[in-house]
């Protein structure tokens, strides 16, 4: 039941952008006597910059993500089944 609460408050503040909780909520975490809890805050806190970022900013890179998964599943089916130029062809015919 704390780990529901403890993941429960993260996801609130993430709703609310309330980057100063955050901090709270990953010194809080980082102490947690659940493991998983304390793992899951390490892992974001190798990464805590950009973690910061996606709460404190609109600003999202989801479109480009969705046009590079694209880009290397066209690659991944024509791995091995056409030279080169055919694979640009291939690329340019796909995104537009």
């Amino acid at each position: 039941m704390r780990f529901i609460t403890t993941i429960q408050k993260l996801l609130v503040l993430k709703r609310g952008k309330l980057t100063k909780r955050f901090e709270n909520w990953m010194e809080k975490a980082l102490k947690c006597t659940t493991s998983e809890i304390r793992s899951f805050a390490k892992g974001i806190l190798s990464d805590f910059t950009a973690v910061h970022n996606a709460i404190l900013l609109k600003w999202s890179n989801g479109q480009v993500e969705v046009q590079i998964n694209k880009l290397k599943t066209i690659k991944r089916q024509m791995y091995g089944r056409c030279s080169l130029e055919l694979l640009k062809h291939r690329l340019v015919m796909q995104l537009d």
